[in-house]
């Protein structure tokens, strides 16, 4: 589940990428109506992929600032 966020996150246009479409794709993919447990999977997906970046960007910035790399 999370490496197909992970795949959606990375080929789409974050500027207009949201969970309702994050979810439709996932329906497509598995061509049925999703489950809450699937729902909920994908949210917790989404929610680990946005803290692995906030945490990049922060980890950069602050080596930009230091200077350390």
């Amino acid at each position: 589940m999370e490496e197909f966020v992970r795949k959606l996150v990375k080929t789409s246009d974050l500027s207009s990428l949201t969970k309702g479409k994050i979810k439709e794709a996932y329906k497509n993919k598995v061509g049925r109506e999703i489950t809450p447990e699937e729902k909920n999977a994908l949210n917790q997906a989404l929610k680990n992929i946005l803290t692995d970046i906030n945490s990049y960007s922060y980890l950069n910035n602050l080596t930009e600032k230091t200077g350390e790399d």
